[in-house]
């Protein structure tokens, strides 16, 4: 039974075998951020520090995941309803277009991010004595904007090709991977700050690696070269139309988080940013399995 033809086979089955990977790989996901508090939080000499550097660095993800919403889960929908009408020219362009759109979003990002660094995480409220680690971090980590939001965004497109299973793997391969390189980096390298930065940088990439290798394979359902690429203003209007809730959302929280560092701020220094980081981090263990 071909596995990307959705039309075929029980449909309790096939809701089952695109939802529970597509499970496990969001509760894996989880581990990218979570490990890293855990590794900096055992920094003795640095961890109150160490950990305001992630919560200031927080509202910037939340700005890279709003782009990577935008296009991502625009695209999406309008992929998979393309393919299910037999159109699969029309949905090889319309992922294709997702695919370039995420690439030119993260080097705008990527760029704007470098040159403002320093106006930015103040904005997002960073003290004398933090921003030197946050920077330090970031300066790293947005080396890798490219491989998070194009990995992640692209992800998905995998479950319309009937490859959630490899997905799922694609995703763990890089949580895994994360652990292991954080206290190698951290630790044993003394890289401290700075290498929990390259181990996210290192395990993005190789979802990334692994997404791609997916997408461009000889056995894949839907075209990816670079006439799919070519962008069209259409398509585009129709992504972002239907991508717009989920940058809405994720921007938001991103200005909620930004809120969040300036009065803790005010009111208790970067101790109070380092000690919300960990709140966060529990508070998304609760809330984003369900």
């Amino acid at each position: 039974m071909d596995k990307s033809n959705f039309a075929q086979g029980s449909v309790k089955k096939i809701i089952l075998s695109i939802a529970l990977p597509m499970m496990v790989a969001q509760l894996t996901s989880l581990l990218y951020s979570i490990v890293d508090r855990i590794y900096l939080g055992h920094l003795h000499d640095l961890s109150n520090i160490a950990l305001t550097a992630i919560g200031l660095s927080l509202p910037l993800n939340s700005i890279i995941l709003a782009f990577c919403n935008l296009f991502s889960t625009g695209g999406l929908p309008l992929c998979s309803m393309a393919k299910g009408k037999g159109d699969l020219n029309q949905s090889s362009l319309i992922q294709g277009n997702t695919f370039a759109l995420l690439v030119i979003s993260s080097i705008i990002i990527t760029l704007v991010a470098f040159v403002g660094l320093k106006p930015i995480l103040f904005l997002f409220g960073a003290s004398s004595q933090s921003y030197p680690y946050a920077r330090e971090y970031l300066e790293i980590y947005l080396l890798g904007t490219l491989f998070t939001m194009v990995g992640t965004g692209m992800l998905p497109f995998l479950n319309v090709q009937g490859k959630a299973f490899y997905g799922m793997v694609c995703v763990i391969s890089g949580a895994l991977l994360n652990l292991i390189l954080d206290p190698l980096f951290i630790f044993y390298l003394d890289l401290k700050i700075q290498g929990a930065a390259i181990a996210s940088v290192i395990a993005q990439a190789v979802v990334f690696v692994l997404v791609m290798r997916a997408l461009w394979a000889k056995d894949a359902v839907l075209k990816f070269d670079l006439t799919s690429f070519k962008l069209s203003f259409a398509r585009f209007k129709q992504i972002v139309g239907l991508g717009s809730a989920g940058f809405v959302m994720a921007s938001t929280n991103g200005a909620v988080q930004i809120a969040c560092n300036l009065t803790l701020k005010n009111f208790g220094g970067d101790l109070y940013i380092g000690i919300m980081t960990i709140l966060m981090a529990l508070r998304d263990l609760t809330f984003e399995p369900t």
